[in-house]
């Protein structure tokens, strides 16, 4: 006795966890349904059956599966270390008992049978009841499945002939390719459907006289609807979860519901096909509510045209919202449905992500003489800082960086598209600006500006004009007109520093200048000339006045971002696809290209590289994409350009960089 009362506690503990479960979680479900089946009329009846279909389903899986899928998409925890000090228990003699534990441990072997005495847990008492109430759900069950039976038994084959031949009419219409028995009873007014491995129509005894030729025209088509969409098979699962769930008043709720979108679903695939006509089906619909009776009414385990009066009124409204099939429709739907399924059947928790311990500040190891980087990396950044108060702080602005320590010092918040003058004490800049136009358009204009890194008070110098590139000597910039339509279209220019003085350059409209070589004689454009003939934007270099025009890169989609080495013998560029973004080089005359770092875009992404003064490296901006659009975060990384070696260049102090422009080294 004492063994089973343990057994049913154990398995009373595991069931009330399992039934709580499914309930609340199946009766948020089954609330969802009924939202949209009464306020969303432009929803299809065929669409409501399959959302009720997925509510049943779901608190079937909620009471079978239990353990829900991790999903680790939440910041994970900051490990802080927690002392807990616990005060020293003084030992007790051998012979000793301490008085507070001397009737513990007298009365701890007579417990199970004590409470074996006082009987059964409420645990236990409501699982019995609920045991109890599955098995008289059963009961009615069987009792509706056998009145069924015994109605299929003693009903008699048609002996006309004619409605048979309207059967078989009816059923190659419709696509049913099993055509179902057809018997007459006297036990029923109105046709109905029994049978899912045999399905059998029952009309009414003398339906030719009762009925005339196109009234049971109408009603074998509907009880061949039934049979067309499965849906006898289909009621086995409210059946399963009525008798699972007997309890829940929403389950009750969804039976009647239930009923109700499988007839007008019926409904709608005949209007549809276009079997029948709104009118005269209404009128069939009203003269079979006026013969209904209590014998054999339809159950779960029946389906017939007439359904309960009083659903009467919503089916012929519905009749009268159905649409034309539409394949688009179809698609939608079934698009939504599988949403709704992984989303809702899939028990899922999202939880933090696993804690990765950071490495301390102190195991890097010290660069060696002769690995030293020169120079310092510009870069426009969007930063977190942490201050010594520890807490987070927040600065956009140019920044300069050392690539040896990741020390790095704020400038000035200007210059979000920069490069830094040859001698390295000078910032060209431009800043993009939101621009509202009269008819209520957005749009961005950028002006070009130079400020001494030093003390930096920016001076415009041209207005809505986007800055490219230094002239090798320090004395212009090239900038950039665009023209307003889609793409680089636009002009390029030069201006004098000294003179301010404006010089249109003899170069392709649809060419974008990025570099220019340190000693004068090339540069370097992103071309969309070839994006007509579906290639892409490839990188081109001409010299200054136009001439000598050559395509140095290959390949489709993006082209973009080209640098060239210090020496001007060699042009970095990042090429982009939808799969890929990869860093590259080449010679300047196209041939040597080579891969430097290459990754799947839904991880990671490089926009753009710059070279160090010696030309041995590329600090290259990199975006992590793995995350969402919100938590999407970017970095530096170096790589050397002679066997794509990676270093990344850790900010000190910096806990998040959310965006940062290309960087120049200088």
């Amino acid at each position: 006795m004492i063994a089973l009362s343990q057994i049913l506690e154990q398995w009373g503990e595991v069931w009330a966890a399992a039934l709580w479960r499914a309930s609340w979680q199946g009766a948020i479900a089954l609330i969802a349904a009924w939202a949209i089946a009464r306020w969303c009329r432009f929803v299809s009846p065929r669409v409501v059956c399959w959302l009720w279909r997925l509510a049943c389903l779901k608190l079937l899986v909620a009471l079978i599966w239990g353990q829900p899928i991790l999903l680790r998409v939440l910041p994970a925890p900051v490990d802080v270390p927690v002392v807990v000090e616990i005060a020293p228990r003084p030992v007790a003699s051998p012979l000793t008992v301490e008085p507070s534990l001397q009737a513990t441990e007298l009365i701890e072997p007579e417990q199970p049978m004590m409470q074996a005495r006082r009987g059964l847990s409420t645990r236990i008492i409501l699982a019995l009841l609920w045991l109890a109430g599955v098995l008289g759900s059963l009961g009615l069950m069987w009792k509706q499945w056998r009145a069924i039976r015994q109605l299929v038994a003693s009903a008699a084959p048609d002996e006309t002939g004619g409605s048979n031949e309207v059967l078989r009419c009816e059923a190659a219409r419709l696509g049913v390719r099993r055509s179902p028995r057809l018997l007459v009873s006297a036990q029923v007014e109105s046709p109905l459907l029994a049978g899912v491995w045999r399905p059998t129509i029952v009309l009414p005894v003398q339906a030719a006289e009762k009925f005339d030729a196109a009234e049971l025209r109408l009603m074998l088509a509907h009880e061949l609807a039934h049979q067309r969409r499965r849906d006898l098979a289909w009621n086995w699962l409210p059946t399963i979860v009525r008798t699972l769930f007997f309890f829940h008043p929403l389950v009750w709720l969804m039976l009647r519901r239930w009923s109700v979108a499988q007839e007008a679903a019926c409904d709608e695939l005949l209007l549809q096909k276009g079997l029948v006509r709104p009118a005269e089906y209404g009128r069939l619909l009203l003269k079979l509510a006026g013969r209904e009776t209590s014998r054999a009414r339809p159950t779960l385990a029946a389906a017939g045209v007439l359904g309960a009066y009083r659903n009467l009124e919503q089916r012929i409204l519905a009749m009268t919202r159905v649409r034309s099939f539409s394949r688009r429709r179809l698609l939608l739907a079934a698009g939504a449905f599988l949403f709704l399924t992984a989303a809702s059947l899939i028990p899922w928790r999202l939880v933090p992500q696993l804690a990765v311990a950071a490495a301390p500040a102190d195991d890097k190891p010290a660069a060696k003489p002769s690995d030293a980087l020169p120079g310092k990396i510009y870069v426009w950044a969007d930063l977190d800082l942490r201050s010594e108060a520890e807490w987070p702080h927040h600065y956009r602005g140019l920044i300069e960086i050392d690539p040896n320590s990741g020390d790095w010092r704020k400038i000035s918040p200007l210059g979000q598209t920069h490069r830094i003058s040859p001698d390295g004490k000078r910032i060209a800049f431009s800043d993009s600006k939101a621009h509202w136009s009269r008819d209520g358009t957005q749009t961005y204009v950028s002006d070009v500006s130079i400020a001494d890194l030093a003390d930096p008070k920016p001076v415009k110098l041209v207005e809505k004009a986007s800055l490219r590139t230094w002239s090798p000597d320090g004395r212009r910039l090239l900038y950039h007109v665009h023209d307003g339509s889609e793409g680089w279209y636009g002009t390029s220019w030069l201006f004098d520093l000294e003179s301010r003085e404006k010089q249109k350059l003899p170069i392709a409209e649809n060419d974008q200048v990025e570099d220019w070589t340190s000693h004068g004689d090339w540069l370097v454009a992103i071309s969309a000339r070839d994006v007509a003939a579906e290639v892409g934007y490839q990188v081109y270099v001409m010299h200054p006045d136009g001439s000598e025009q050559r395509r140095v890169t290959q390949g489709k989609w993006g082209n973009v971002a080209p640098r060239f080495s210090p020496d001007g013998k060699q042009i970095a560029y990042v090429h982009s696809t939808r799969a890929e973004a990869s860093l590259w080089i080449t010679d300047i005359d196209g041939s040597n290209a080579r891969q430097i770092f290459a990754a799947p875009t839904s991880e990671r992404s490089v926009a753009a590289a710059c070279w160090s003064p010696d030309g041995r490296w590329l600090a290259a901006q990199v975006l992590d994409n793995s995350g969402s659009r919100e938590q999407r975060k970017a970095m530096l990384e170096l790589f050397a350009a002679a066997d794509g070696q990676r270093r990344p260049l850790r900010l000190k102090d910096v806990t998040v960089i959310h965006f940062m422009q290309a960087p120049d080294w200088r």
